[in-house]
């Protein structure tokens, strides 16, 4: 997909709910938070997303956001600009000028803090779900570097990963020190036997 079929596919905001209904960026069902009734998924004019959650409960009737628990929630920006920011950020085209001009974002700051959350998300993904990769015939590369959290630049922590770029699949994992002795069980654990370790500075060592 493109951005250009990206955004015909989004030409409403009946089809932006539905494309992130569709990927599980936004739920298909809600509980109410104050009595736990399902809610009823209504169309309402008076909130930019065009739609709402309503307790079915006739004592509450609570209206709840639509972005309730998702990674909309906290931001001011329409969902269909931030898939917009997202689409640019994969393809590793988030520029500040590109965001400028692709989805009206005139804030430096905004820009910046999507980019850290979505790097954010991406390394929390990646530390919860580590998997095996390489094997005969591959070449990986490994590298380590520290990560800060955005939310006030605090929380230095360090990561080792690895990345096969024939399969693009990778892995990463916390680590307490850049030792040998943390460092080599984790490749013995994570990158299959036969495959050709290449480090950053670009030294091949076959696993």
């Amino acid at each position: 997909m493109n951005l250009g079929l990206l955004e015909t596919t989004l030409h409403s905001t009946e089809a932006v709910v539905e494309f992130c209904q569709e990927r599980k960026l936004i739920p298909t069902s809600v509980a109410c938070p104050k009595c736990q009734t399902q809610c009823e998924f209504k169309k309402r004019d008076q909130v930019k997303d065009g739609f709402a959650w309503r307790c079915r409960n006739t004592r509450s009737r609570k209206w709840i956001s639509l972005r309730h628990r998702t990674f909309f929630m906290a931001s001011m920006l329409t969902i269909k600009v931030i898939l917009k920011l997202i689409y640019l950020w994969a393809f590793e085209l988030a520029t500040e000028k590109n965001v400028r001009r692709e989805c009206g974002i005139s804030s430096s700051h905004t820009i910046t803090d999507w980019k850290n959350f979505l790097r954010d998300v991406c390394l929390d993904y990646l530390r919860r779900h580590p998997r095996q990769i390489g094997g005969p015939g591959h070449t990986v590369e490994i590298d380590e570097s520290v990560f800060n959290r955005c939310k006030h630049n605090v929380g230095g922590l360090w990561v080792f990963g690895s990345y096969d770029p024939a399969e693009k699949e990778g892995f990463l994992v916390t680590v307490p020190n850049r030792n040998a002795e943390t460092l080599l069980p984790i490749i013995k654990k994570y990158i299959l036997p036969g495959t050709t370790v290449v480090s950053t500075v670009g030294e091949p060592i076959t696993e």
